[in-house]
């Protein structure tokens, strides 16, 4: 099936780089301004004798099996290039070894066409193995060289390297970063039948990120126009079609919850678990049961919650090389054990929670770890011991501006140093408190 809408944006850039308008070219070809520009449109309205023609005198028969030796090459190395990013999602270092050969034999790196791909394919192997400095290098130099080649942005390459720098900043707990570059991936997507998936992508990051930074309403509104686009957009494979549609009532649950719509929030949740069991996606229904659980202690049935916690803990073992994922329910059940005075349950999974989060580098998390913990220690009239915990979680909620979180560590920490009697400690941090809630610098 010939792709019009990618023709059409290639034979626009090509008439750009001529500098010429459509209407001068219509003047010197057998096309008039309108068709001109139904073709550059991909319209499918224009007969493909004329949109070979066009080609043809661009100089771009290429398109229409007008291939030279070098055009062929150029076509089976791109080829080669996406099915190495196909590996990639499977099998990471097998696809980046295949890449490094192929750079070697064909000098990759050196073909213009073919090297924002080939920096894309490098910068997705660095995220998956979380060399976050090494995947933005990547991610800059693939936009880079592509924003000087406009005929790729029908290839939507930009945007989905734009889609990764989101999650490199994700992943250095950056959310306002994230949410820019997520921004920015959505303003140069170019709209095409075979990428729905990516705008797809772009579209649930940037609610995770909305959430994160806790702007619910927004949150919500980025999630109602993903839930129209996944209606719109059958295209998209099954497979990731699902992936999309279980992560986004996931997030559909939490922010529902956070806005205190507790009953929509468990209707969302419970449609992401059937979801989930269907596929036997036990990563994502480790995290609904755990927003299920939430949700309950929200409602106050403090039994359902437990017992959505504990199913949580039964699936560790199906989880293997996804402990990233833990924390979230560990620190969420040790404040209900907290509640229920089982102290020694409770600190065994914040323990558990605290050292994933440091090898894992979740600062996020590890923020609501440590003040958990703290919470532990204040709950058993333990401030000394709290206080230390608290302040190392007020020093990480400032350096990745976690504003929320900075409230949480500097409450407690008025709470621990009022029980305390430090009367110079509880003024200095109550005097944040109250500048923070008067919205004063």
């Amino acid at each position: 099936m010939v792709d019009l809408v990618r023709i059409g944006g290639i034979l626009r850039a090509e008439r750009r780089k001529l500098g010429k308008s459509i209407e001068r070219l219509a003047e010197e070809i057998a096309l008039g301004g309108t068709t001109i520009s139904l073709i550059e449109r991909g319209m499918p309205t224009v007969s493909l004798e004329k949109y070979q023609y066009y080609a043809e005198t661009l100089g771009k028969g290429i398109l229409f099996g007008m291939v030279n030796e070098a055009d062929k090459k150029i076509i089976a190395l791109k080829e080669q290039l996406e099915d190495i990013e196909e590996i990639l999602l499977a099998n990471p270092e097998k696809a980046f070894d295949d890449l490094k050969k192929l750079n070697q034999e064909e000098q990759i790196e050196s073909i213009p066409i073919l090297q924002p791909f080939f920096y894309h394919i490098e910068s997705k192997y660095h995220l998956r193995k979380k060399e976050l400095g090494l995947a933005q290098d990547s991610i800059l130099q693939a936009i880079r060289i592509a924003e000087m080649q406009p005929e790729l942005m029908v290839d939507n390459l930009i945007s989905r390297c734009y889609l990764d720098l989101g999650v490199v900043y994700y992943h250095r707990d950056q959310f306002y970063q994230a949410l820019h570059y997520t921004k920015k991936g959505l303003e140069c997507y170019v709209e095409h039948e075979n990428h729905g998936f990516y705008y797809s992508l772009l579209l649930l990051n940037k609610s995770i990120y909305l959430e994160r930074l806790n702007l619910l309403e927004k949150s919500i509104l980025c999630l109602e126009v993903l839930e129209n686009h996944l209606q719109n957009n059958l295209s998209i494979e099954k497979e990731f079609r699902m992936s999309v549609i279980i992560q986004m009532y996931t997030i559909y649950a939490s922010v529902l919850n956070k806005l205190r719509m507790n009953e929509r929030a468990l209707d969302h949740a419970k449609k992401g678990i059937r979801l989930a069991k269907i596929n036997k996606s036990y990563h994502f229904l480790f995290t609904l049961w755990t927003q299920t659980a939430i949700i309950y202690e929200s409602l106050g049935d403090l039994a359902k919650a437990e017992r959505y916690y504990r199913k949580t803990l039964d699936l560790e073992i199906s989880l293997q090389g996804k402990e990233h994922l833990f924390p979230f329910a560990f620190v969420n059940f040790a404040k209900l054990l907290i509640g229920k005075q089982q102290w020694k349950d409770a600190k065994q999974l914040i323990k558990q929670s605290v050292q994933i989060c440091r090898k894992n580098n979740d600062n996020f998390q590890l923020v609501q770890s440590l003040l958990v913990f703290g919470e532990w220690y204040i709950q058993q009239d333990k401030y000394n011991q709290a206080v230390p915990l608290c302040l190392e979680a007020e020093a990480l909620a400032k350096e990745y501006t976690f504003e929320e979180l900075v409230n949480k560590s500097i409450s407690s920490l008025c709470t621990c140093y009022d029980a305390l009697q430090d009367n110079g400690n509880f003024l200095k941090y109550a005097t944040k408190l109250y500048r923070i809630e008067r919205g004063v610098s």
